[in-house]
């Protein structure tokens, strides 16, 4: 079971799924009766299970450690290997500013008619966060996330399972409990 857990095949089929229903709200708020009155965006849905397919490719084939290789092969062909450590960690610290305060004006800005897509966007971008900090392999990153485990299953493998469950419960709760049929709509049984 732990393997099964810290696989990377399980975190690419949790993409997949996420993609899937986010494509599976994007068809069904494109068809929705009211459409116009709600103001859905199904684009919204279908740039983000673009994205999430990106995110289960990307982890497929290991884009993520061919970044990080090429950037560690670059500073070393370019002689400042022994000072990637203040860049790297500047980056690390300047994606968490950029979270935080992209979350916060998310919050405070977002309008009404579009806090029904706040949840997945957040989720969506901390997971991108996420992949970048991984990418950025600061060393005292890597060691807590590669060589830590919680019973037997590695932290990076924990941390990303959780954002994608989230991601999953997110897209998964924008799905039409009741889906109107033409003869529940308001119109319809007002009229009669």
């Amino acid at each position: 079971m732990i393997e099964v857990l810290d696989s990377g095949g399980l975190r690419v089929a949790g993409y997949g799924v996420a993609a899937l229903i986010a494509i599976l709200v994007g068809v069904m708020e494109l068809h929705s009766s009211s459409r116009k009155a709600l103001r859905f965006w199904p684009a919204f849905w279908f740039l983000s299970a673009t994205l999430i397919a990106t995110m289960a490719v990307a982890r497929l084939g290991g884009i993520g450690e061919l970044l990080a290789d090429l950037g560690r092969e670059t500073t070393k062909n370019r002689g400042w290997y022994d000072q990637r450590r203040g860049v790297q960690a500047a980056a690390v610290i300047t994606i968490a500013v950029v979270w935080v305060v992209a979350v916060v004006v998310a919050i405070w800005r977002v309008p009404p008619r579009r806090r029904r897509y706040l949840p997945t966007a957040l989720v969506l971008f901390t997971v991108e966060c996420f992949a970048a900090i991984r990418v950025v392999s600061l060393h005292q990153v890597d060691a807590l996330l590669y060589h830590r485990h919680l019973g037997g299953v590695r932290w990076v493998a924990i941390i990303e399972l959780t954002l994608l469950s989230l991601t999953i419960v997110a897209i998964a709760m924008r799905i039409p409990r009741h889906p109107r049929t033409p003869l529940s709509s308001p119109m319809v049984i007002a009229s009669i």
